[in-house]
This record gives C-alpha cells, sequence and structure tokens, in this order.
C-alpha cells in the first residue's frame, strides 16, 4: 500500500475513543497528525540525526494504519506488545513498502519517541476533555500520564516535566483564557 494510496482517507472517519464517553470526537486521522507534530518535536528536542527525524515524522503519520480495517484499538490493548521484536520487524517492513527512506540510525529508539508522541497526544486530548467539564475521564488521564512519564523520561532527564508543562498550556481553556478570550 502506497502513502498516497486513497483508503488512507479511511482514518478520517475512523473514531476513536469509542469505549469512553468524550465531549468531542476525534478521529484516528486527527489523532496521528497530532502524533506526527509531537513526535517531530521530541525528535528535535533529542537532537536526533535528519534521517531518524525523517523516518520518525513519517512513522508517525502511519503508526496507526492498521485500524482502517480493526477501528481504534484502544492503548491498553498495544501496550502487551510494546517491546515484541516481532512486532518491530513487522513494522519496519510495512513502512519500508509505504515510504521510501532509510532506515534509522536506532529503530528502538524511533518507535520509542513515536510511542511517547502518542500518549502525549492522548494526554493532551483527555486534558482537554477535562478542561471543558468531562470529569469521566480522570482516572485514564492519571493512568496515561503516569505511563508519559515512565516512558519519556527515560528517552531524555526532563523530558516529562516539559510535556506535562505543555499538556496545563495548551487545553482550550487555557488558550483562550490566556488571550482574553
Amino acid at each position: 500500500m502506497s502513502i498516497l494510496d486513497p483508503t488512507n482517507r479511511i482514518l478520517q472517519h475512523v473514531p476513536r475513543w469509542t469505549i469512553i464517553r468524550t465531549l468531542r470526537r476525534q478521529s484516528v486521522a486527527e489523532h496521528s497528525y497530532y502524533v506526527t507534530l509531537y513526535a517531530t518535536f521530541i525528535a528535535i528536542e533529542l537532537d536526533l540525526k535528519t534521517n531518524d527525524i525523517n523516518w520518525i515524522t513519517q512513522y508517525a503519520l502511519t503508526h496507526d494504519f492498521d485500524e482502517m480495517v480493526s477501528g481504534d484499538i484502544p492503548t491498553p490493548y498495544k501496550r502487551g506488545t510494546e517491546y515484541d521484536d516481532k512486532l518491530i520487524t513487522k513494522h519496519s517492513k510495512k513502512m519500508g513498502s509505504t515510504i521510501l527512506i532509510n532506515e534509522p540510525t536506532d529503530i528502538r529508539l524511533c518507535m520509542e519517541v513515536v510511542k511517547v508522541a502518542d500518549e502525549f497526544e492522548a494526554c493532551m486530548y483527555l486534558a482537554d476533555e477535562k478542561a471543558m467539564g468531562n470529569s469521566t475521564i480522570e482516572p485514564l488521564l492519571a493512568d496515561i500520564m503516569w505511563h508519559l512519564e515512565k516512558k519519556a523520561e527515560n528517552l531524555e532527564e526532563g523530558l516529562y516535566k516539559k510535556l506535562a508543562e505543555e499538556i496545563h498550556k495548551t487545553t482550550r481553556t487555557y488558550l483562550y483564557s490566556s488571550k482574553g478570550l
């Protein structure tokens, strides 16, 4: 499958967060877009090589392509296979068939960057939900924040603190109030 395949647009119609009540719907395409932004930012923060940053950016964009068929797969189900070498090999081959770039210097590190960005995006979305008054997501947000902290600190000391500050600053409520709206 090519990254330009029109069926990739299906992701805009695949809803996320189907197992919890949310105030605002999010599609897998929107989620992938934000994961891509955050993964690229984190890779630059870590001062990774340009080739690795490019690989991370493109992998983040395609990391949930399997959800075109399955629908949203909640993170807790994915956590059980995080360090499975077969999974890494499968994703690596999938990437090679869809995106024509060189392999990254350290595939494990690059995939960890995307995993941190994925958790960070979930926290950003849930923090926004909480700011809009959805208190039902608080236990889930706390759980994902805990996982984010572990993963981010494994990448670089102090990275979690930077990300946690951004989670607070990026909610709509904060943005609107800081701009006087």
